[in-house]
């Protein structure tokens, strides 16, 4: 079983996670169009890291390939919590490599631990079926539904707004 932790995002990162954002399984179930470098890269500094209300962590994961080549883990991707319209958000990127192996939600759960806010919401396309199964085992409840136009997909999205509500509201 792989030992999977949270650190501060490195700038040694970004390549990684910009990689990750690129990869066409994910940008499709996602319904998420990829930035280029210099989009992503200004993204992350001006609307991320430099965001004084977010926490912004870097996921790592150590399997037996890492332990085999004697490195110290990989970056499996991110997971954020912010501020938007006075409501506390959370999102998570995770590289098609390290997906269907529980690695997103043991990496939600002990970013659950860090962050404090509540209630959290997370908006998910209704056809991530795997994110969805995340949220759900970290306690998130489908709030409602909601569609709106995609300019840069050029289509509707239709995506459920989940929520995890304060500790004894539910």
């Amino acid at each position: 079983m792989a030992q999977i932790w949270l650190r501060d995002v490195l700038p040694s990162d970004m390549d990684t996670l910009f990689e990750q954002q690129n990869e066409p399984k994910a940008c499709e179930v996602a319904q998420f169009v990829p930035r280029s470098r210099e989009a992503f890269l200004s993204h992350w500094q001006s609307n991320v890291l430099s965001n004084t209300c977010a926490t912004v962590k870097t996921v790592m994961v150590l399997d037996a390939t890492d332990v085999a080549r004697g490195d110290k883990g990989s970056v499996a991707g991110s997971v954020v919590c912010w501020l938007q319209q006075e409501q506390w958000k959370i999102g998570y990127w995770l590289g098609c490599d390290f997906w269907q192996r529980g690695i997103a939600t043991q990496a939600l759960s002990l970013f659950l631990d860090v962050v404090i806010e509540r209630p959290l919401y997370a908006n998910v396309t209704k056809s991530n079926i795997g994110s969805l199964r995340v949220l759900a085992k970290n306690g998130f409840i489908v709030e409602r539904e909601q569609r709106f136009f995609c300019p840069r997909l050029n289509q509707q999205i239709e995506e459920l707004v989940l929520c995890l509500p304060a500790t004894g509201s539910a």
